[in-house]
């Protein structure tokens, strides 16, 4: 095996594993900001402080 080769392959699979980390991140974050709100919305003492 050669180095280059060995060490272009680690990048890469770094950079997918991050990649996809990022994305079920965000996803992870606006599912729970989601349901944080509907909680607010349900809660009318909440609801009258936002507004």
């Amino acid at each position: 095996m050669k180095a280059t080769s060995s060490n272009s392959n680690a990048g890469t699979l770094l950079l997918v594993a991050l990649f996809i980390a990022g994305i079920l991140l965000i996803f992870s974050l606006n599912h729970w900001l989601g349901f944080h709100n509907d909680l607010q919305n349900q809660s009318p003492k909440s609801a009258q402080m936002m507004r």
